[in-house]
């Protein structure tokens, strides 16, 4: 698959970049976690398709990887950027760090690396001049980086023709084609019981989509890889399109977004009188020492961060990733009172990599990511009894970038709405469309292997009303079914599925196209099955991250 894709591309004139190399199996501590990975199941597992990509597409450029493989990091390992690349495959290209995964310039220089990205924070006059002086660099390795790069230019006529095609058309019949045919043929139907699908047309009047996966659609995921098309059809619609006046297709997301939740989480300054709201202190420092330099009372948490979307162009980033970045220190601190005891469900939007937060309810540690981002939406379940409850919130911003910080607390038993249970009971199917966004799994920190706040409650509280649901998951890999999966007949995973996902599920639904997808890799009953579940997360910040691995993967050694 890599080299046609690759040959695709570059029969356009476009050098195609693989990435990344090598072993980056890890968003979580990506920039300082090992993987540790012996010769047989580095040529056997992690090799040939990088292989395949010089030998036979001659890609143009190689983009290294955040993590250490083998105790060096990527972007300044000889022996895959120099031995294995340059002199045992014959790669003549560009070899580039991720942004921002350079960490010693004068060891990339002479380990490999040609350019860093997306600039030169170590690969720089100060650092590289006096090390190519006093001979800790050779000139010459200098100058083959610069051919590497002239080189892959002159290939691909950067210096010699325009680089962007506005003859190209936005909306091109063939792209969706293409698209629509890769969500067909994607899609894997991992249940199916009593032959509910596919769904029959005359038996079908009524069809009700609920979760936040059916509208709007969800293409991609978030991150770089979010390539946002200029066009994309939903769960809801692509159903609506497939039945026209057949059938009718009701629609309700069910849950309140995230965001929704927040606004909706109330809070008081103290239980006996206060005001609405919480008191925010913040300090110019990363550990919330000294005097705060202000305090203001807030209603909610409810920090957006830094707005990628707002960038017309990469090249906006990189001013902004050279700032130093000005340490800062936030702390809310308020009540929640509730009413009514029973469960409630608590849920954090962190700041992703390099910021942090931690979370206090009644003086207890519920969430630690104060020194490593562990997820983008942290969230439990607990008990509450009537009556106050202090939150503590405390974030530090070490990026340029600062970082989002929401908060919200619901009670378990108002999250699906009550539009959903009555529909639910009354159509003839329901399609419960749940999963991930660009909000909650992306790049930089993980996302939960349950599904977010509320959604294992959606699909429970539709089983229970309707025989025929249909579980249809957005995700990038397996979720934690256990809680609802033997009560529905049916389960699709769609992964992301482009901006004809939705025309692609409505087809698989009502048997159109037959989900010939497969699993890629081994879907995990619990997160426990895993085989690097035990070598995940460190036991302490100053820890790092061994990912162990064998061509056996039912390996569970420490270290």
């Amino acid at each position: 698959m890599a080299v046609g894709y690759i040959t695709g591309m570059q029969n356009q004139g476009v050098s195609a970049t693989i990435k990344h190399f090598l072993a980056n199996s890890s968003e979580f501590l990506r920039h300082d976690s090992d993987s540790v990975i012996d010769e047989r199941t580095l040529r056997e597992i992690y090799l040939p398709a990088f292989e395949a990509a010089v030998k036979q597409a001659h890609v143009g450029a190689i983009m290294d990887s955040y993590n250490l493989i083998n105790g060096s990091h990527a972007t300044q390992n000889g022996y895959f950027n120099t031995d294995i690349l340059r002199k045992q495959w014959g790669f003549d290209g560009i070899v580039m760090s991720d942004w921002r995964a350079t960490y010693d310039g004068v060891a990339a220089a002479n380990n490999g690396l040609d350019l860093e990205m997306p600039t030169s924070e170590f690969m720089n006059l100060k650092n590289l001049l006096p090390a190519i002086q006093d001979g800790r660099v050779k000139q010459q390795v200098v100058d083959e980086k610069i051919r590497h790069i002239l080189r892959t230019a002159a290939r691909f006529g950067w210096l010699d023709r325009e680089q962007v095609d506005s003859r190209l058309s936005k909306y091109n019949r063939q792209n969706h084609e293409i698209a629509l045919d890769a969500a067909r043929e994607s899609i894997v139907l991992l249940k199916n019981d009593r032959q509910l699908l596919p769904l029959d047309r005359h038996e079908v009047k009524s069809l009700l989509v609920v979760g936040p996966g059916g509208y709007p659609a969800q293409p991609v995921g978030g991150g770089s890889g979010a390539a946002i098309p200029y066009s994309s059809v939903s769960i809801v619609e692509g159903l609506a399109n497939l039945l026209g006046n057949s059938a009718v297709v009701y629609y309700e997301p069910g849950l309140p977004s995230l965001r929704e939740l927040v606004s909706a989480t109330n809070f008081v300054t103290d239980p006996n009188g206060g005001q609405p709201g919480l008191t925010m202190e913040r300090f110019e420092n990363g550990d919330l020492s000294g005097s705060p330099q202000s305090v203001q009372v807030v209603r909610h948490i409810n920090s957006a961060g830094f707005n990628w979307d707002s960038l017309s162009d990469w090249e906006d980033v990189a001013p902004i990733l050279a700032r130093a970045p000005k340490l800062a220190s936030r702390r809310w601190t308020g009540y929640y009172m509730v009413g009514e005891p029973g469960k409630y469900e608590i849920a954090v939007q962190g700041p992703g990599e390099h910021n942090g937060f931690r979370f206090y309810f009644d003086d207890k540690l519920v969430f630690d990511n104060w020194e490593l981002a562990k997820a983008y939406q942290e969230h439990t379940t607990i008990d509450l009894a009537a009556g106050s409850h202090k939150i503590v919130v405390e974030d530090v911003q070490r990026s340029p970038f600062g970082g989002r910080l929401r908060l919200a607390i619901a009670d378990q038993r108002e999250l699906v709405s009550e539009a959903v249970k009555k529909l639910a009971g009354k159509a003839d199917a329901v399609v419960v469309a749940v999963g991930f966004n660009r909000d909650s799994e992306g790049e930089g920190a993980d996302r939960t292997f349950s599904l977010p706040i509320g959604q294992d409650a959606l699909i429970r509280e539709v089983a229970s009303r309707n025989n025929k649901a249909i579980v249809a998951i957005t995700s990038g890999g397996a979720v934690d079914a256990a809680a609802w999966i033997d009560q529905v007949p049916a389960c699709l995973e769609l992964w992301y599925p482009g901006e004809h996902g939705g025309t692609a599920v409505a087809e698989v639904l009502f048997g159109d196209v037959n989900p010939s997808g497969r699993l890629p890799i081994s879907f995990e009953k619990r997160k426990e099955d895993n085989p690097s579940f035990d070598n995940y997360y460190p036991e302490s910040s100053t820890e790092r991250v061994v990912y162990k691995e064998g061509i056996f993967s039912g390996y569970r050694g420490t270290q």
